[in-house]
């Protein structure tokens, strides 16, 4: 009798523990085209244009790892890149964001996502570590952030983000298949 209630007491505390997985929907293969033939809720952040220094983006619709359409960022060593999605999570300090993508091509890359207060406030960005890509065919990318419990001064904390690929100087990559999905426990 001990032994079972012990059994049902572990099954129980491992049910409790399941965490709950929302996929973001985010255009991630590119397949739908906005009226100047770019991605439908993705943005070039144009931060970077007064000082000359934004990289392209573009939609290829050849080569594709699934579907017809993938992206292209291009960038001089000069420029930079920060290509985010307009769509918005809900987040709260622990929970995890898990994000896929296939990518080839040269240069530096960094996935992660943009950080706002609740009321929607730009605070910062969370990103892995550069990576440097030097892939001639499509390569699985999964990665792994954990939202922090971090005070924002005046702002609060995080509430909601959004996705982001940062691409360095003198790069030339190629991304589809994008996934993006909130853990929470």
């Amino acid at each position: 009798m001990k032994k079972s209630i012990t059994i049902a007491a572990l099954i129980g505390t491992a049910m409790l523990a399941v965490a709950d997985v929302k996929e973001l929907q985010i255009n991630g293969s590119f397949e739908s085209l906005d009226n100047n033939s770019m991605p439908v809720k993705w943005v070039n952040n144009d931060v970077f244009k007064a000082e000359g220094k934004l990289g392209k983006v573009k939609v290829l619709t050849e080569g594709a790892q699934d579907g017809k359409n993938c992206v292209e960022i291009k960038t001089s060593p000069s420029e930079m890149v920060h290509f985010y999605c307009m769509n918005m999570a809900d987040v709260k300090p622990g929970d995890k964001i898990k994000i896929s993508y296939y990518i080839k091509g040269t240069g530096n890359i960094r996935a992660g996502v943009y950080v706002y207060s609740a009321k929607e406030i730009w605070l910062d960005g969370l990103a892995q570590e550069t990576e440097s890509i030097d892939a001639k065919d499509w390569t699985l990318k999964e990665i792994t952030l954990e939202i922090p419990d971090k005070e924002y001064p005046v702002n609060g904390k995080i509430g909601k983000i959004r996705p982001l690929f940062q691409v360095d100087g003198d790069g030339s990559l190629q991304i589809d298949n994008v996934k993006f999905a909130v853990e929470t426990k």
